[in-house]
């Protein structure tokens, strides 16, 4: 494994350090013992993954995942501006999904929205000869709906880390089925949310019911809320057909053809304004209908 980090820094010079942490469970990776550990904040200067400056004074750097992560293993990065020592606190100069090795985040079947029979089936198409074809093609519209709605349609038991937004809703990273629990403060004096107060959206905002009397929202502080929960198991049929619109529309379209116009800034959407290149393209403008529930902010 070399070079999979990569992020352009403040200026030339900067010490920048990278921390990586595990989907599944939330725990970061040790750069001490070559192991996945609990975070805590006391312990960040043994997590940061070295990154070198490459050219010198390019502000261009550059470091490999640690050879002890399994390859499949679906991983956040944060970089810091690490100073002499990283800590928890230390500037964050930004994060990125990542598997290692160079694997695809949508590369296993099981994360793609659709499977390959059941686009085929909807395109009433036979034979294997384009399998592959096909595959790749729903493992990218996988990824691009994913971006758009800000959320993973993934099958998994997750715990979480969050910033409080200071709102009344948290924008979770997958898609929920059920919530297990939700803590505040869950590194100082842990206190457990009653999980009957909450509630969620179909596009992956939890917040706290109009009945919750304890709670009037989620308090800003830094990861001061700690979620675990259910992710959907499979992709609602809305999001499937999406997946498989956008997979048949890829096969003609370049994908300069689609464009982003708004995107989100953190944990908070700030406008959905999502349009494609050729607006006339009847198969985007359905996929896009089915997919504005899953991208819609709360009104509260």
């Amino acid at each position: 494994m070399s070079l999979e980090l990569r992020i352009i820094g403040p200026t030339a010079g900067t010490t920048v350090r990278a921390v990586i942490s595990r989907d599944s469970d939330e725990k970061v990776w040790s750069v001490s013992t070559s192991a996945w550990v609990t975070r805590v904040n006391a312990d960040y200067a043994t997590y940061g993954v070295t990154m070198t400056e490459t050219p010198a004074s390019s502000t261009i750097f550059l470091g490999d995942m640690p050879s002890g992560i399994a390859t499949g293993t679906r991983c956040h990065v944060d970089y810091y501006d690490a100073g002499a020592t990283l800590t928890f606190n230390d500037v964050l100069l930004g994060g990125e999904d990542i598997y290692p090795d160079g694997t695809s985040p949508a590369a296993a079947s099981s994360d793609m929205l659709a499977s390959l029979a059941e686009f085929k089936t909807i395109r009433a198409i036979s034979g294997n000869d384009d399998d592959d074809k096909y595959t790749m093609l729903l493992q990218m519209a996988t990824s691009a709906i994913e971006d758009l709605c800000n959320t993973r349609f993934t099958a998994n038991t997750l715990t979480e880390f969050y910033d409080g937004s200071g709102f009344n809703y948290l924008k979770l990273r997958s898609a929920p089925a059920s919530i297990t629990s939700l803590t505040m403060n869950p590194y100082g004096t842990p206190e457990v949310i009653t999980v009957g107060d909450l509630a969620w959206t179909a596009g992956s905002y939890l917040y706290f019911k109009p009945s919750a009397t304890l709670h009037s929202g989620f308090s800003e502080g830094y990861q001061n809320f700690k979620v675990i929960y259910e992710s959907l198991a499979s992709a609602p049929w809305a999001l499937k057909m999406a997946c498989i619109l956008v997979a048949a529309a890829m096969e003609t379209k370049s994908d300069t053809d689609i464009s982003v116009t708004e995107k989100s800034i953190g944990d908070v959407k700030i406008k959905y304004d999502f349009a494609f290149a050729d607006s006339t393209d009847p198969i985007y403008s359905d996929a896009m209908s089915l997919l504005r529930p899953y991208m819609a902010i709360p009104a509260f």
